[in-house]
């Protein structure tokens, strides 16, 4: 049965959705529903379709660059978390599970000593150090896409206390601090592979630690990625998956219907009604839990105008 979401739910969902389909022992856990054979008149059940090897979704609107320290935008995020790994994660249930760290300890309440995982390797075969992990968190602040979120970080008296120990000394105690690390564009990043390339090109060649890298990007079109086999946890799912880009609600409910896609996100109301009477489709209904807004660039001359920017709200 092929699935379908209605609200654009918390980008987290979608990524756990995803990944937990792929790696049981990584940090997420779900799987994906697999198509029902064809039913027959006879009355025993008919057996289940062969497992799917490609997991192709439809989403509205294209990523704008997949750095892991890059923009937040949603469509930036559902493909970029699939590739890019925090330090530590959110499960289904919003707990803080280990990600990249294994394990971490309060020295003391502005003091904490993450463990890092040995022998993860990033998508170019490289492994992944403490030493990139300070690197990562350094950079994310610094590029300005985590918001807040790292500013309660004394950086100039943490990092690297070992190849795989990271120490982490906070201006002042912060209970959420832990969450305010799963925040996307804190991805971990390999400090050798960011020096060599410029911000053009890390934005279309991602390099991170994730189950799965790219396999290649059709502008405006669709991304492919591919399973990484030397991926840190165990795997097991769909080697592929296939991100298609179809602005027009109207257009995904159709790819729904006829197979062209498994999955599809933000639809419409009227398309919703009726793909709920479809027995071929799963709707999936949940609780929207984002905050929907109009982000101005003020790098643009025009924008900094604040008459502009007012005309744009009244529009």
């Amino acid at each position: 049965m092929r699935k379908i979401s209605l609200l654009l739910v918390l980008v987290l969902v979608f990524v756990t959705l995803l990944s937990g389909c792929t790696q049981p022992a990584a940090p997420t856990t779900a799987a994906p529903t697999t198509a029902p054979g064809e039913t027959t008149a006879a009355p025993t059940t008919a057996p289940p379709a062969p497992a799917k090897d490609k997991l192709v979704m439809a989403m509205s609107a294209s990523p704008s660059e997949l750095d892991g320290n890059g923009k937040n935008d949603s469509a930036s995020l559902q493909v970029r978390m699939q590739m890019y790994e925090t330090l530590v994660a959110l499960d289904e249930s919003m707990n803080i599970i280990p990600a990249i760290a294994e394990s971490w300890e309060y020295v003391d309440e502005t003091t904490l000593v993450f463990k890092i995982r040995e022998g993860v390797k990033f998508h170019d075969g490289t492994e992944l150090k403490a030493s990139d992990v300070a690197f990562s968190l350094i950079r994310g602040d610094e590029m300005g896409y985590v918001g807040n979120n790292l500013k309660v970080i004394d950086f100039e008296k943490s990092g690297a206390t070992g190849d795989y120990e990271y120490t982490m000394v906070l201006k002042f105690p912060f209970a959420p601090v832990l969450s305010a690390l799963t925040v996307g564009a804190a991805g971990m990043v390999s400090e050798a592979y960011v020096n060599a390339h410029d911000l053009d090109f890390l934005a279309r060649n991602p390099n991170g630690t994730g189950p799965y890298m790219l396999k290649e990007w059709f502008e405006g079109d669709r991304i492919e990625l591919v399973k990484f086999n030397d991926y840190w946890a165990e795997t097991k799912g769909v080697n592929e998956l296939v991100f298609r880009f179809i602005p027009e609600a109207a257009n995904r409910a159709i790819e729904i219907e006829v197979g062209g896609v498994d999955i599809a996100y933000d639809m419409s109301p009227n398309d919703t009604l009726r793909l709920q009477d479809n027995p071929n489709v799963q709707v999936a209904l949940g609780d929207n839990l984002s905050t929907t807004y109009i982000g101005f660039n003020y790098t643009r001359e025009n924008l900094q105008d604040k008459r502009v920017r007012q005309a744009v709200s009244w529009a």
